[in-house]
């Protein structure tokens, strides 16, 4: 019944594209080419409305050519999200950020679609035929199969906040820096059994915020524990809290418990305090807990959590400008554009008074 309803769409979306300019298709007509009812063309174009795909109007749908496709001044955003468009707390940032310097440098956001709504070739030629784009912004981690699909498409792609490919400009954060501040500020506490709750596979970030730690480790003279890094076999985008519970439910059953949790995320180190509180664990005296990326969230945990900011917005406003850029001066080599981390001090990470 899916592959019916989807066919019967890709259909529609064919239909649609081929119909003279303005023109309105009405439902009737598209009710008999495909020999089904009006009420089921109805629901169609509702889903395919709802998903940006096409523009109804009385009467009937048709495809709009706006003056700003026309001068080659609209763009998408693909986010690589699992859980929903919007429900990503460090790229629902980015993409805000980004979305205010297209506006100011006169783009049209043609689409923000995730990965999973257009992951096929045929799919990407159907949403580009109905919302042509100059250039793509890709947030998340794509991997070199699904983001081909894109640059054999789009003249223009940008990336962040990892670099997917060398030929590709990119927008990053420096996260090997950040985990560096906040081992040295947990150095100056006199912390020295310092855990690590990560994700394994989860790509260029973690391995940047992971690299950093170990190195850490080395460099200021932390214990080095093989059980004090705890990571698992895990979607990272969909169960980030769960991921923090059950390192942190390993960790405190150590022979000997670390004195701080560090994770690489502030959604894990938010299911690492959850975990803690429900156990009977005081934050942060019995044990410490900090994160990455300072999401709205980390501000409101209990205690509230310290972390390592990451300029989100920031991040989305100079992929933006760095597409807009390129669009100006194609044949300049590729950039990576490093974006500065800070360190957020708050009470989950504090020095403890001796009894």
């Amino acid at each position: 019944m899916m592959k019916e309803k989807e066919a019967r769409q890709k259909k529609i979306l064919s239909l649609i594209a081929e119909s003279c300019g303005d023109e309105l298709l009405s439902t009737r007509v598209l009710a008999q080419s495909l020999n089904v009812s009006e009420v089921t063309i109805r629901r169609d174009l509702q889903a395919l409305s709802g998903a940006g795909l096409i523009n109804r109007q009385h009467g009937g749908v048709s495809v709009i050519t706006t003056p700003s496709r026309v001068q080659g001044k609209a763009v998408g955003i693909i986010l690589v999200a699992t859980q929903g468009k919007f429900s990503h707390p460090f790229y629902n940032e980015v993409l805000e950020g980004a979305d205010q310097a297209f506006q100011k440098l006169g783009y049209e956001l043609s689409f923000v679609k995730t990965f999973a709504e257009v992951d096929s070739s045929n799919a990407i030629d159907e949403l580009l035929q109905i919302r042509p784009i100059k250039g793509l912004l890709v947030i998340g981690e794509l991997n070199s199969e699904r983001l081909e699909r894109w640059t054999q498409r789009v003249d223009i792609v940008i990336t962040t906040p990892q670099s997917l490919s060398p030929a590709i400009d990119a927008v990053l954060c420096d996260s090997y820096n950040g985990i560096n501040q906040l081992s040295h500020y947990l150095h100056k506490l006199g912390k020295r059994r310092i855990a690590f709750i990560s994700a394994s596979g989860a790509g260029q970030v973690r391995d940047s915020r992971l690299m950093s730690y170990l190195a850490s480790v080395k460099e200021l003279g932390f214990e080095d524990d093989p059980e004090l890094l705890f990571e698992m076999e895990h979607e990272f985008e969909r169960h980030p809290i769960n991921l923090g519970k059950t390192g942190a439910e390993h960790l405190m059953a150590l022979r000997q418990p670390p004195e701080v949790i560090m994770c690489l995320s502030d959604m894990i180190a938010i299911g690492a305090l959850q975990w803690l509180q429900e156990n009977g664990f005081s934050v942060p005296e019995e044990v410490g807990v900090t994160g990455f990326d300072n999401i709205p969230e980390s501000e409101f945990t209990f205690p509230p959590l310290t972390t390592v900011h990451a300029h989100k917005r920031l991040i989305g406003r100079l992929a933006a400008e760095q597409l807009h850029r390129r669009a100006q001066n194609m044949d300049d080599p590729p950039l990576r554009i490093l974006t500065p981390t800070s360190l957020i001090i708050r009470k989950s990470c504090v020095p403890v008074p001796s009894n």
